[in-house]
C-alpha cells in the first residue's frame, strides 16, 4: 500500500507525539486517599502528586484507516471511470484527503481517554477511566 497507510505501521505508539492531551495533578494528602483511591498508580503510594492524562485519540486506529482508505479508494475510482472517455472533468470527491474526511465523523473515530500517570515517572501509566461520560 502506498502513503505510508499500511495497517501494520498504525498503532497508537505512533501517534503520542502529535495527539492533544493534557495533563492534571492533584496534591493529595492521606486524609483524602478515598476520594482517589480508583486511580492510585500504585498500592505503595503514600500520598502527593497524583495525575492523570486526557489525550484526543483514535477509538480504534485499524477501523478508522480502513475506512479512510474505502472511502478514499471509492474516490479514486469515480474520478478514473468519468476521466476514461477522453474528457477531462476539474472535481472534487469526497473525501479529498484525511482531514476532509474527519471533517465529517471526528466524534465518529478519535474520543477521549483517560490514563493514570505514574508521580515517580510523570508518564502514562494504564488506561483508567475509560472514554467519559
Amino acid at each position: 500500500m502506498e502513503n505510508g497507510l499500511e495497517p501494520e505501521k498504525w498503532d497508537l505508539s505512533l501517534w503520542k507525539d502529535i495527539l492533544p492531551s493534557f495533563d492534571l495533578w492533584f496534591d493529595v494528602g492521606n486524609d483524602d486517599i478515598h476520594y482517589v483511591s480508583h486511580i492510585l498508580p500504585t498500592l505503595d503510594w503514600e500520598g502527593g502528586n497524583l495525575g492523570i492524562r486526557l489525550r484526543y485519540e483514535p477509538k480504534d486506529v485499524s477501523n478508522f484507516l480502513g475506512e479512510y482508505k474505502e472511502a478514499r479508494n471509492h474516490a479514486e475510482e469515480l474520478k478514473a471511470r468519468t476521466q476514461g472517455n477522453g474528457k477531462q472533468y476539474n472535481m472534487d470527491l469526497f473525501p479529498k484527503d484525511m482531514i476532509d474526511f474527519l471533517k465529517t465523523d471526528l466524534h465518529k473515530y478519535f474520543t477521549v481517554r483517560f490514563y493514570i500517570l505514574d508521580p515517580a515517572k510523570k508518564d502514562v501509566g494504564q488506561e483508567a477511566l475509560g472514554e467519559p461520560m
